[in-house]
């Protein structure tokens, strides 16, 4: 894919969002791994969206996103903020979320954030934020509480990938396959919405702050259960 970047203007985009349920992994996993959900509850590598048309599996509210290709890979690309909401009926108290995302930023001086919230149209229950620039993320997940927050080093020409997995009552969030949060105990309300919000980040002064975010997961797939 060609790429131009002019202004102020850089991209966040994304490929096949996962999301799966959790189940107990095999014996011989080391239970720190990332093991994605069975079922899978919903799934989108874009293979269906026509260019110039909203994703079809997503309401989309904001900026518009568009479909972009590269080699044999489709995804979306925000270049300004919005909020995607996937076309899915409530989460199980077990589950798992993968995301791939492919990051551009243009001047050094800029910071993209990608926040999955998950809870109701009128809150969020729980909040997973990744916070990016030229030289480092930072992950956060937040509840009424927060879980927790880390950093880590990124190569922006690679895809980032950013995992959940929620079971019972014990919640992780990974990125590249790292386990970043590791929290117990965590009690949610019931889940009906997920929405992600992809937002684009104005050039800032000196150090760039970076902000926070969530996930979960068991076996490698979409939104699933069993």
């Amino acid at each position: 894919m060609k790429r131009t970047r002019k202004g102020a203007s850089y991209i966040i985009g994304f490929v096949p969002l996962l999301i799966g349920a959790v189940w107990i992994a095999a014996a011989q996993a080391d239970p720190s791994d990332f093991i994605p959900g069975e079922k899978t509850l919903f799934y989108d590598d874009f293979s269906d969206m026509v260019k110039g048309s909203p994703p079809p599996h997503w309401k989309v509210r904001g900026a518009k996103v568009d479909l972009v290709i590269e080699g044999e890979s489709k995804g979306l690309r925000a270049e300004k903020s919005t909020n995607l909401y996937a076309n899915l009926k409530g989460l199980p108290e077990d589950f798992t979320l993968e995301t791939d995302l492919k990051i551009d930023l243009a001047p050094i001086t800029y910071t993209a954030t990608v926040t999955w919230l998950l809870g109701t149209e009128s809150a969020a229950y729980l909040r997973l934020h990744l916070a990016v620039d030229n030289h480092q993320a930072s992950v956060s997940v937040n509840t009424s509480e927060s879980l927790g927050s880390d950093k880590i080093k990124l190569d922006l020409n690679k895809p980032v990938r950013l995992n959940l997995w929620l079971q019972k009552g014990r919640l992780r969030a990974y990125v590249n396959e790292e386990r970043l949060i590791d929290a117990n105990q965590v009690h949610l309300k019931k889940l009906e919405i997920a929405r992600l919000a992809l937002n684009p980040q104005p050039p800032v002064k000196g150090p760039l702050p970076l902000p926070s975010r969530a996930c979960a997961s068991p076996n490698r797939r979409p939104i699933s259960a069993r």
